[in-house]
This record gives structure tokens, C-alpha cells and sequence, in this order.
């Protein structure tokens, strides 16, 4: 009785074993588009001091989790992928790194800085989002509205809208990750050329 209790034993033990799969790690991706580092010559803004606006946007962008869409705006998430930072914060560093390099302003500040500034500019971030389509292709957005305010008067100084894509993208996560970055990256050049022509 007790050689067969054992060898029940044994054969649920390795029965076990050879019913455990390996997981595989969550991949953690990054928004690390290069920062748009030429300096404008605009001179008109050499005396201000601005401050970058904490995004505003949807809920989605303050998560981790990497989402996507069908063309019916049903919406999903990646469940091996995640954000190594949400969204949100990863393009407002971003923002504040190339506003900062463009050499248009007497200072750049961030949000919860005590630093008196002049003008303020806000981020209003409307899609940032992979939409998966039929033909196993995806559509990857970024739109956004920025707008530049006088700290004092509160006028709306000039407003800019940027709406990027890029169609036809393989409709898997590291294929979104890469095209975020390339939009992302169009985004700061635009933002500085607009601030530019603002500063004239």
C-alpha cells in the first residue's frame, strides 16, 4: 500500500511539472523620440519666462497599460506590454526638454515650479491611439492643441493644432512604440517652429 501511495505520489508530481508553462515577461516600452535640439534665432522672447502646462487628456494617457482600438472605437490593452511611465508624463518631459533646448526663452519652467513667468503654455492631448483595421494593418494618431497664454492678461496669445499619422503599420505593439516616437518627434519640431514664428 505504501509503494503505491508513492508512486501515485510521483506520477501527480512530475504530472504537474509537465503541465507548467513559462510566462513571458512584460516588455516595457518608452516614448524616447530625440529632442529637437536646434536653436531658433527668433529674439522676441528673450525676456520671458514660460511655464509647460501639465497635459491635459484622457484618462488612458495617465496609465500604464498600452492600449489600441478596432475600427468600431472598441478599445484594448496589450497584456505582455506596458508603459514604463504613462504617457502623460513621458510626452510632458519631453515637451519640457525640447521647449527648453530651443534657446527661444529667457527661461522654461515646469508645472509646480515657484518661479515667476510670463506665458504659459498648455497641451491638450485629443487622440494618442493604435487603431487595429480589418486587413491586419493599424492607423497610429497623435493630435493635440497647444496653446500660449499670458500668465497676467489670461489673453490666448496663439494656438496651435498639430494632427499626425502614419497608416499602414504592422498592427503589433512594438511596430506602435516605434511609430509613436517618430509622431512624437514631428510633434516637438512643429511645437518649436510654431513657438518660433510666435516669438517674431
Amino acid at each position: 500500500m505504501r509503494w503505491f501511495l508513492l508512486l501515485t505520489a510521483t506520477l501527480l508530481f512530475w504530472g504537474g511539472c509537465s503541465l507548467q508553462t513559462t510566462i513571458p515577461p512584460v516588455k516595457m516600452y518608452r516614448l524616447n523620440a530625440p529632442i529637437d535640439s536646434k536653436h531658433y534665432d527668433s529674439a522676441g522672447c528673450q525676456n520671458k519666462v514660460i511655464r509647460i502646462s501639465l497635459l491635459e487628456g484622457t484618462a488612458l494617457l495617465r496609465r500604464q497599460s498600452i492600449y489600441y482600438s478596432d475600427e468600431d472605437s472598441r478599445h484594448y490593452s496589450y497584456t505582455r506590454a506596458r508603459w514604463s511611465e504613462n504617457p502623460s508624463a513621458q510626452l510632458l518631459h519631453l515637451f519640457e526638454r525640447s521647449v527648453s533646448e530651443n534657446g527661444l526663452f529667457k527661461g522654461v519652467i515646469p508645472y509646480k515650479s515657484q518661479a515667476k513667468n510670463q506665458w504659459l503654455l498648455e497641451n491638450n492631448v485629443h487622440e494618442f491611439m493604435q487603431v487595429i483595421n480589418k486587413d491586419g494593418t493599424s492607423d497610429i494618431y497623435l493630435k493635440m492643441d497647444l496653446t500660449l497664454v499670458d500668465e497676467y492678461s489670461k489673453e490666448v496669445l496663439s494656438v496651435q493644432k498639430i494632427r499626425l499619422n502614419k497608416t499602414g503599420v504592422d498592427a503589433n505593439v512594438q511596430s506602435a512604440g516605434i511609430t509613436f516616437n517618430t509622431l512624437t518627434e514631428t510633434a516637438l519640431h512643429q511645437t518649436n517652429i510654431w513657438l518660433n514664428e510666435t516669438c517674431r
